[in-house]
């Protein structure tokens, strides 16, 4: 089949390849009439763009980059989710794609973001899981939008933040055991108390103040924050005194934790309360299903598309903090 041409456009439509191509372009330099007579022209004829001709010509490449550690999607559905978001709203424009690529080091040496970017002439960017602040002061002077998803450094003068109140997170997890009359609540996080998990930690203890509780130093436990981590976490709880709840900073976590527990003659949630963090879908799927706060991260993904979408085109964007919010959801762990 012969491959369609803006000049075959041009002769179907009764105008000229300059017109064709400035309707192509987005350029508005003729009447409503003639913009959709060339569209419909256009679909009849299933023509399709030459991105990289366009590319050319624009000085733009139509991609939007997504940078997130090396091995995250393989190791948290939290991950798919988030992507999931992102596809939905690249999806509804028809001028961008997406380009994925994980940070690491491989017999090269380390792998560098900024050329990365300028290799790929990427429009925008999105960073998840990558918190090194010198790396992203290097991306924030390319000039490009980019937005960080769960991290904030305001210096960025062209940074859009996604991000959600962590610390409420953490207090409504700990309250809702502490409502349910658990009194010995241990805190599950990953191996550093720090960014969203030191954030998470302050509602727990903020949740114990209120209530008049003090906290034990021995119910702290850190961890990866993987299903092996859980698993991990899990054998140490085993033999544990007097824990009765817990409240785990993620999902993936709790899991593993429910998986060592399903071994042992502890019940849930009879012997111990677990509440999560994330809502993933699986949370429905396990028996006992689980209590977690959801932060609803299809919609992190989907926003962080958007707002680069929108800023690609031009419209104004008054807020750099875009705050998702939360709520409890109750499963069968509590």
């Amino acid at each position: 089949m012969k491959k369609v041409t803006i000049k075959d456009i041009a002769k179907e439509a009764g105008v000229s390849v300059a017109t064709v191509s400035n309707v192509i372009n987005g350029i508005n330099k003729c009447t409503p009439e003639t913009k959709d007579r060339i569209l419909k022209v256009m679909d009849a004829l299933n023509y399709k763009q030459n991105l990289a001709a366009k590319a050319l010509a624009t000085n733009r490449s139509n991609l939007i980059g997504f940078v997130l550690n090396k091995g995250l999607l393989q190791e948290n559905p939290f991950y798919s989710t988030l992507l999931s978001g992102m596809d939905s709203a690249i999806r509804k424009s028809e001028n961008y794609d997406l380009l994925i690529a994980g940070a690491f080091k491989d017999s090269t040496g380390e792998f560098s973001v900024t050329d990365w970017i300028q290799k790929r002439s990427l429009d925008a960017v999105v960073f998840m899981g990558i918190t090194d602040e010198e790396i992203l002061k290097d991306v924030d002077k390319l000039g490009i939008p980019m937005v960080l998803i769960d991290l904030k450094f305001e210096s960025l003068k062209n940074a859009f933040f996604i991000t959600i109140d962590d610390e409420l997170g953490g207090y409504l997890a700990t309250k809702h055991l502490i409502e349910k009359g658990y009194r010995n609540i241990a805190f599950i996080g990953g191996k550093y108390i720090d960014g969203i998990m030191k954030e998470r930690y302050e509602g727990y203890l903020r949740a114990h103040l209120e209530a008049k509780l003090e906290p034990s130093e021995k119910n702290i436990f850190l961890e990866n924050v993987s299903y092996e981590g859980g698993l991990k976490v899990g054998e140490r709880l085993l033999s544990a005194d007097g824990i009765d709840a817990i409240f785990c900073v993620a999902d993936i976590m709790a899991f593993g934790i429910m998986k060592t527990l399903s071994k042992s003659d502890k019940n849930i949630p009879e012997n111990l309360a677990i509440i999560g963090f994330d809502n993933l879908k699986s949370s429905e799927y396990i028996i006992p299903s689980l209590t977690t706060i959801d932060q609803n991260i299809f919609l992190k993904g989907k926003k962080s598309i958007e707002v680069l979408l929108d800023k690609l085109e031009g419209k104004s964007l008054n807020d750099k903090n875009i705050v998702i919010p939360i709520k409890l959801i109750k499963g069968e762990t509590t």
